[in-house]
């Protein structure tokens, strides 16, 4: 858990960086998921360059990919990341459909190249955590957009409850500023899997 906190703070660092300097997008608030995942595994790595992290891994159906993947042989952990936009429509059920692929893999790693096979052996005994990021744009005040926002986020919350750690970073800042009146955060939950 200390790792990822430690990832999770680096990213809050980075995001607000970045968008103190550059605004990726026109008139929306639509950063892509695979931002999320880049930069978490961007920070991994820059903890232990030895981890190897991959970005749209592939699965053995051919139909489905993860969004990330991270071996740390150091430690021994093998790290599976999804990521939305919880703002998007339809994200709780995504996040949902997630969860239930991300189960179904636990019964079966051999979906997933490098998890249970002849690579890399021992990995077969590695510890094995699911890691859920999401991004939330939050409006302030009353208005209609800020109470759709909190019901996300505590809809969130509520499909995430299983997992042993839930973390969220923010608000971050753009410009020094918050943006039309809204604040970013960033939203972590992972749990532990049992091999």
């Amino acid at each position: 858990m200390k790792m990822i906190e430690t990832i999770l703070k680096r990213m809050q660092a980075r995001y607000s960086q970045m968008l103190d300097t550059y605004y990726p997008a026109f008139e929306t608030t639509g950063f892509t998921e695979r931002n999320l995942t880049f930069n978490f595994c961007h920070e991994a790595l820059c903890l232990n360059e030895n981890m190897i992290a991959w970005q749209e891994v592939p699965l053995s159906d051919k139909e489905q990919h993860l969004d990330s993947i991270i071996f740390d042989d150091v430690n021994k952990s093998i790290y599976i990341i999804e990521a939305k936009r919880l703002g998007a429509e339809g994200a709780i059920g995504s996040i949902e459909s997630d969860m239930k692929r991300l189960d179904g893999l636990s019964t079966d790693w051999k979906k997933i190249r490098g998890v249970d096979d002849y690579y890399v052996p021992e990995r077969k005994n590695y510890k094995k955590y699911f890691v859920i990021l999401v991004d939330l744009w939050a409006p302030h005040g009353s208005t209609e957009e800020s109470v759709i926002s909190h019901k996300k986020y505590v809809s969130f919350i509520e499909k995430v409850k299983e997992f042993a750690y839930n973390q969220i970073v923010g608000p971050l800042k753009v410009n020094g500023r918050t943006l039309d009146n809204q604040e970013y955060f960033l939203l972590c939950a992972m749990k532990t899997v049992v091999p």
